[in-house]
């Protein structure tokens, strides 16, 4: 859950079971700070297709993805190649912040920490409205 940043040992280190039996590394008492708020309500409908690229997409040729940016995983191809859906991030909640329930510790991720909720496999946006597939994603694949 935490991949995105190296938390810190914080309080006491008996904050909580995880901490308390495994270590720093497993407490549980880190709270993540959204850029906005997420809805229970979920939207049903069909995945759709962003009609353009955003401002900042992985498949842009000149994307941290392509350029070696050490905080993003880079592999677009393979990306591109696999069966699995790319989805464009525009809309979903991103984390800002770690905290630490039982001390003052603060941490920031290290790069973009999309959290979205899902329905089923599909993620979804802050709003419950399904996720769009990157634009990108679907030109590279041939889908638009």
């Amino acid at each position: 859950m935490y991949e995105d940043v190296d938390l810190p040992a914080a309080g006491d280190g008996m904050c909580c079971m995880g901490a308390a039996v495994y270590g720093p590394e497993r407490c549980t008492c880190w709270t993540e700070e959204l850029d906005r708020e997420r809805s229970e309500h979920v939207f049903a409908g069909p995945v759709q297709i962003r009609p353009t690229m955003c401002h900042d997409c992985a498949f842009r040729h000149d994307s941290p993805e392509r350029t070696g940016d050490p905080r993003y995983s880079g592999d677009i191809e393979r990306i591109a190649a696999s069966d699995h859906t790319f989805f464009c991030h525009e809309g979903m909640a991103k984390v800002k912040a770690y905290h630490h329930d039982q001390s003052d510790v603060t941490v920031l991720p290290k790069g973009d920490a999309y959290r979205p909720h899902h329905s089923g496999e599909t993620p979804l946006q802050a709003d419950g409205r399904p996720a769009m597939m990157c634009c990108g994603y679907a030109r590279a694949r041939g889908l638009r």
